[in-house]
């Protein structure tokens, strides 16, 4: 087999006249990275979603902090609403039953919360397992026709036009609420001798 000058044998490279480069040393000193040239703009938009994410991370409103204690309190007032003897509630969608402090079970927003005046009424809250809450986003189809059949033919129109109102929260407001849940709370789990 003849060899060509083409293939990377020691004595093909003597033949053809090209001789092997030693590799570079290594640079005592790491190389800088160059800065990434940015125009105004995309400066000034970074420097906006910094500041964003740290005050988001630093800072989070009375406001905020006491919506998320009211959502923890109303959560455990439904799941309770709905628990038998036993302490076990079934979800509204599925045949799943758990107990009520369990993680598998949570409280199901027929409109999202993100409609502050339905975000806690008891008509549009229903507990529900994590597969029909988090991963089918609620099962609407199957929770509606269980919430017209629960309640009557126009609840869903009267969760809609409710939906569309506006509220103003403030803290003192959510609090009441909150305390509120807490004592229906209290007075279910006297009840159900929990």
């Amino acid at each position: 087999m003849r060899k060509t000058p083409l293939s990377r044998g020691k004595s093909t490279l003597k033949k053809s006249g090209f001789k092997r480069k030693s590799k570079p040393k290594l640079a005592e000193k790491p190389l800088k990275k160059k800065p990434i040239k940015r125009s105004p703009i995309q400066q000034r938009k970074r420097k906006r979603n910094i500041r964003r994410k740290e005050i988001r991370k630093n800072s989070s409103s009375p406001l905020s902090k006491e919506i998320k204690l009211c959502d923890n309190v109303f959560s455990k007032y439904v799941r309770l609403l709905n628990t038998d003897k036993d302490g076990r509630v079934q979800c509204f969608t599925c045949e799943y039953k758990a107990n009520w402090q369990k993680a598998g079970i949570q409280c199901s927003h027929f409109k999202s919360r993100g409609h502050y005046s339905t975000r806690w009424l008891k008509l549009n809250c229903e507990p529900g397992c994590v597969q029909c809450n988090e991963f089918l986003s609620g099962n609407l189809e199957v929770f509606a026709e269980r919430l017209v059949l629960k309640h009557g033919n126009g609840i869903l129109e009267y969760l809609d036009k409710e939906s569309k109102r506006t509220v103003q929260l403030s803290v003192e407001k959510v609090k009441k609420l909150r305390l509120h849940f807490e004592n229906e709370v209290l007075k279910l789990k006297a009840k159900l001798n929990l």
